[in-house]
């Protein structure tokens, strides 16, 4: 079977192109969760904290 070029560029592009939409969501979540983390701080202590049971 011939190696079409093409496809493999193809391939490639669409890769890398996953590869920066990812980066993209990691860096808008982790500016999101900045902005969120003083109450998932709160939420996390609350949920860490031993629980009471009668």
């Amino acid at each position: 079977m011939p190696i079409d070029l093409g496809e493999i560029v193809l391939a490639l592009t669409r890769e890398e192109l996953f590869d920066k939409i990812l980066e993209y969501n990691d860096k808008v979540i982790a500016l999101e969760l900045k902005d969120y983390s003083p109450y998932i701080e709160n939420i996390v202590k609350k949920d860490t904290s031993p629980k009471k049971r009668a």
